[in-house]
């Protein structure tokens, strides 16, 4: 279901960044909070696969650099 700019906002719903990118993660590292109010909606292992999806993991050599301004506008 894709959301609209008619729709009504749910403030109790939302997501937390634990870890940013390039930020190292151990095993059993919490990488993001989701919160939700609606279990019929989606279940907890929907989520979970969501938020694995949206990451990419690699080794700490593998780390590339990105920049962080691209362009200055005048």
């Amino acid at each position: 279901n894709i959301a609209k700019k008619t729709d009504t906002i749910d403030y109790s719903v939302g997501i937390y960044l634990n870890k940013k990118d390039n930020e190292l993660v151990k095993i059993n590292d919490t990488i993001a909070t989701v919160y939700y109010n609606d279990e019929s909606k989606i279940s907890e292992s929907e989520i979970e696969q969501k938020v694995y999806q949206a990451y990419t993991f690699g080794k700490e050599e593998d780390k590339v650099e990105k920049e962080l301004i691209y362009k200055i506008i005048n």
